[in-house]
């Protein structure tokens, strides 16, 4: 969400809400609020081979992120219909990523065009 974005209770109650909807219906794994930047986090990046570690929060920034939920869902178009119901999307410039969790980071994943598959 845009950073100066402020969470009203009425908000979070929806999120509350949501979650255990979810919960019900046998889609919520995990999730959690993120600290906002500054409290707790810092930034590890490579900078042409040497890493960096910059106490948020930067300057660049212009995104929050808020939180993070992880749903069970039988494909990523059930993953999308779920998601759009988050009382997230209620604030203006809002969004949501959707993205599936590899099971394992192995050879299989990495597929045949990685140099050690064999």
């Amino acid at each position: 969400m845009p950073e100066s974005t402020w969470i009203e209770k009425e908000i979070i109650r929806d999120v509350v809400q949501w979650k255990k909807d979810m919960r019900s219906a046998g889609h919520y794994v995990f999730g959690n609020p993120l600290k906002p930047p500054g409290m707790t986090s810092s930034i590890v990046r490579n900078e042409a081979g040497d890493l960096e570690v910059v106490e948020a929060p930067v300057e660049e920034k212009s995104i929050i992120f808020y939180a993070f939920e992880i749903l069970e869902c039988e494909s990523m178009e059930e993953a999308v219909e779920l998601a759009k119901r988050h009382p997230a999307l209620k604030f203006d410039q809002a969004s949501m990523e959707v993205r599936e969790i590899w099971d394992s980071l192995d050879l299989d994943v990495l597929g045949q065009e990685h140099p050690d598959h064999s």
